[in-house]
C-alpha cells in the first residue's frame, strides 16, 4: 500500500501536512500505520491523531520524532501516548535563513556544478517561500 499525504487545515490555511505509510509488514498489515513524514504546526498534527486512528482502523500508529524537538515530544505526551525510543533514521529540520545556507553551502556547489551551472544559481527567500 502507498503512503498517502494530507494537508491539514484551517479554514482556508494550511496549518501542517503529514505522509501516513500503511504497514505492509506481515502480522501488523491493517493494524499499524506510520507517520513517516510531517513537517509545520506541531498542535495540528497532534490533533489529527484521532482522524488517523479512524480513517485507517489501525490499533498502532509509529511517529517517529527528532531527540531535538521537544516541543512535539510535549504535546505527546500531554495526549497520554508513551513514546518507545528507538534509533532515528532522520528528520525534518527546519530552515531559518534560507539564503545563508545556501552561502555555507557554495563550496559543495563549486565542486558538484560546472561554473556556468554555478553562476545561474541565485537563492531568494520571499516571506515563507524558498526560491
Amino acid at each position: 500500500m502507498k503512503p498517502n499525504t494530507y494537508i491539514l487545515r484551517c479554514e482556508s490555511q494550511s496549518l501542517a501536512y503529514v505522509v501516513v505509510q500503511p504497514s505492509t509488514q506481515e502480522g501488523s498489515r491493517g493494524k499499524t500505520a506510520a507517520l513517516c513524514e510531517y513537517a509545520w504546526s506541531r498542535s495540528a498534527i497532534v490533533e489529527a491523531i484521532p482522524w488517523i486512528f479512524q480513517k485507517y482502523g489501525i490499533e498502532k500508529l509509529l511517529i517517529w520524532v527528532s531527540p531535538f524537538d521537544l516541543g512535539f515530544k510535549y504535546l505527546l505526551k500531554k495526549m497520554g501516548l508513551k513514546p518507545e525510543v528507538k534509533d532515528l533514521t532522520g528528520h525534518t529540520i527546519r530552515m531559518v535563513d534560507f539564503q545563508r545556507l545556501c552561502r555555507r553551502l557554495q563550496p559543495y556547489f563549486e565542486v558538484h556544478l560546472r561554473s556556468r551551472n554555478l553562476e545561474l544559481l541565485n537563492f531568494k527567500q520571499e516571506k515563507t517561500f524558498l526560491l
